[in-house]
């Protein structure tokens, strides 16, 4: 295990980069013991779940030192559209105004992302002057930020405590103190109710929030897939391959 105790040693401000999701979970209690010298700050996008909601309000009672940043992911979606895995040219912003493509307007994932979540995260941990950053990544994770743990990025180290874990490890790591919706089969957190894109890492979320009542961001994610799903054939029709 790598040595946290020294990671805390060389940093007077430490934040751990929370989420609503699994690996996040593992770090904030593999992290117990340094609790009083570790602040847990989770970035809200601004249209969580309700129980993702409901367990940061649990974590943050539990832990001395926590933090909520928003982002604007409803408003920021209504002007540069819903995020997606793949962009299509005629339902992107440019490629709408030149085809006049009555489809829904869609971008790119890390730019939704970048703007509603790391970007904001990014400007409170540097306002604050944390120098030391942990995060729940793990080397098998097929979607990651390219640094790695130990490096160190304008004066900020990054630590991954669980980077050597396997799915595995963490399931049975965190036993009952997995989050809800990996019980019921959900491989993603929730932080995003309707979310459009990481398809792969979202499977089955709509029929999830059909069941929890949730009708319209159900139907909205289905709309958004449909009509990525016309563009993308439509392309597929033009491939030499």
């Amino acid at each position: 295990m790598p040595n946290i105790a020294a990671f805390f040693q060389r940093h007077k401000k430490v934040a751990l980069s929370f989420s609503a999701g699994k690996d996040s979970a593992a770090c904030l209690w593999l992290l117990q013991p340094w609790w009083g010298q570790l602040t847990v700050v989770w970035c809200d996008g601004g249209n969580p779940r309700e129980e993702a909601l409901e367990y940061m309000l649990r974590i943050a009672k539990l832990v001395p030192h926590f933090n909520f940043i928003r982002g604007d992911q409803p408003g920021w979606t209504a002007k540069h559209g819903m995020p997606v895995d793949v962009l299509p040219f005629e339902l992107s912003y440019l490629g709408k105004l030149s085809s006049g493509n009555p489809g829904p307007l869609l971008c790119l994932s890390s730019d939704c992302c970048k703007a509603n979540l790391w970007e904001p995260l990014h400007k409170f941990l540097q306002m604050e002057g944390f120098t030391g950053v942990i995060r729940g990544q793990r080397i098998t994770d097929k979607l990651k930020s390219p640094i790695s743990s130990g490096t160190i990025v304008s004066g900020v180290e990054y630590f991954h405590p669980i980077d050597t874990w396997t799915d595995a490890d963490v399931y049975t790591y965190l036993g009952d103190r997995i989050p809800e919706n990996y019980k019921r089969g959900l491989r993603s957190s929730l932080d995003c109710r309707n979310c459009t894109a990481y398809m792969e890492e979202h499977k089955g979320l709509a029929d999830d929030l059909e069941a929890s009542g949730d009708m319209e961001s159900a139907a909205q994610i289905r709309y958004i897939h449909k009509a990525l799903k016309v563009e993308l054939l439509k392309i597929q029709a033009y491939l030499p391959i």
